[in-house]
């Protein structure tokens, strides 16, 4: 588990992209409101095209995710993506769950994990 700061890059469950953590709010992730903006690139590291992009903070030890459960982000027109803000509440470790729709009926998953501090 690596620490969720800006330039983070994290790689989709098929292998077919990575999602790049490109700005955080705060830096790094704490308790209260939170906002992310992602990006998508193949394994060469060119921009992928996607279509929508959805945030799910989840807490595994718990069980638990937010409320609600599903950010959906906004692309910038730049190819990155804004989600947000979305409320850590409690501190322990997160997993932002990223579900990226690359296509019709195709979508990857990225997973960031992190701890909340206290």
């Amino acid at each position: 588990m690596q620490e969720a700061v800006a330039g983070l890059q994290v790689g989709c469950e098929s292998g077919a992209c990575s999602v790049i953590l490109d700005e955080l709010s705060p830096e790094p992730p704490d308790r209260g409101d939170n906002t992310w903006t992602l990006r998508v690139v193949d394994g060469a590291g060119a921009q992928v095209v996607v279509e929508s992009v959805t945030l799910s903070p989840f807490m595994p030890a718990h069980n638990h995710g937010t409320a609600p459960a599903d950010f959906p982000a906004t692309a910038t027109g730049s190819g990155a993506w804004t989600a947000g803000p979305f409320d850590l509440f409690m501190p322990g470790r997160w997993e932002v769950r990223v579900a990226v729709g690359v296509g019709e009926d195709n979508v990857e998953h990225a997973v960031f994990a992190f701890c909340v501090e206290g």
